[in-house]
């Protein structure tokens, strides 16, 4: 759906095409005053298995100058699968940021043809994502962002404070180089223990940890003696310092054991010192952290969690009380 904009400059707000790249790049520059990557944008948008949801403004001449987007997850809702979209990479160029439309500017107008064509269809569910501050709030007061009260949890950890038993003969730890149909079975089996999750399956670990075209990741798999995977992690290292950017384990404190001896191994290994993660603070992974010697520190990015409910049979509340995200969720690590 194609949307003209009533303004001298004949602006034009639509869905975003491949051909638009070389223009969001540029425009990404202007907003947040970095690079991105063009593989990491077509890894992100182009190539990624769940599709886009996007929407550009963009000039007479083609030129884009506002973009709000995000990446469409099949998510697992008690067991059955629906969709929500992680948002990122909303942006507005500074020299465009004025009234086009009554007090309305560039990108709210290109925010509610976002919400027109596809956030209020009913396919997708809701969206979320980690605002910064200044995002949450212009959010919160124009497009129905709700803080999840629930919170996020930031958990760091010494290399040497980690408590683990000796991993049982019972488990193998080990890394693993590609994905297969272990991680879909075993998304499968755990569904009870997430009611609310992106799936975690073969096509989902694929693409983010084996296909991201700059960050390298380690990908630990725990398995029983049978072969079976039982769970798994994944690190990015910088330097002396581990980021936890994704788990997936039973509610269940030997199988947690199992594989934070496996991360711990893997920290031995490489030398590293520190290991921090970022999660819902409500969900059992951070009491079984904490357990095991992490401590809750304050959030050292400014991220806020945040919700947008495009249809109402999926209520904030079970969104606040269920949602399970990690930073794999995302795009920062």
């Amino acid at each position: 759906m194609e949307k003209r904009v009533a303004t001298p400059q004949n602006f034009v707000i639509r869905p975003y095409e491949n051909s638009d790249e070389p223009g969001v790049l540029s425009l990404w520059e202007a907003a947040f005053g970095q690079t991105m990557v063009p593989e990491v944008w077509a890894w992100k948008f182009h190539k990624n298995p769940f599709g886009r949801e996007m929407s550009v403004c963009v000039t007479e001449y083609g030129r884009p100058v506002a973009l709000y987007s995000g990446i469409p997850y099949p998510f697992m809702h008690v067991g059955e699968e629906i969709r929500l979209v992680h948002l990122m990479d909303n942006m507005s160029h500074p020299d465009f940021r004025f009234p086009a439309a009554g007090k309305r500017g560039l990108f709210g107008l290109t925010v509610s043809h976002y919400l027109a064509s596809i956030g209020n269809t009913g396919t997708t569910m809701a969206g979320y994502g980690f605002p910064g501050y200044r995002h949450f709030r212009l959010g919160n007061l124009q497009y129905n962002y709700l803080k999840l009260t629930s919170g996020m949890a930031f958990l760091q950890c010494s290399k040497a404070d980690i408590q683990v038993k000796k991993s049982s003969i019972l488990r193998n730890s080990g890394l693993i180089s590609r994905s297969d149909q272990t991680f879909s079975r075993l998304q499968h089996d755990l569904r009870r223990f997430y009611p609310l999750a992106a799936k975690r399956d073969e096509q989902f670990i694929h693409w983010r940890y084996f296909s991201h075209p700059v960050y390298k990741y380690k990908v630990i798999s725990i398995k029983s003696i049978f072969g079976n995977l039982k769970s798994w992690a994944v690190l990015r290292f910088d330097g002396e310092t581990a980021t936890l950017v994704d788990l997936f384990c039973p509610d269940d404190d030997y199988e947690m054991n199992a594989l934070l001896a496996g991360v711990s191994e893997e920290l031995t290994a490489l030398r590293c010192n520190l290991i921090r993660t970022w999660l819902p603070a409500n969900h059992f992974t951070v009491r079984k952290l904490k357990s095991a010697g992490f401590s809750e520190l304050p959030e050292p990015l400014g991220i806020i969690p945040a919700v947008t409910v495009y249809n109402p049979a999926l209520s904030f509340g079970f969104l606040n009380e269920n949602l399970f995200y990690t930073m794999g969720d995302g795009d920062l690590f």
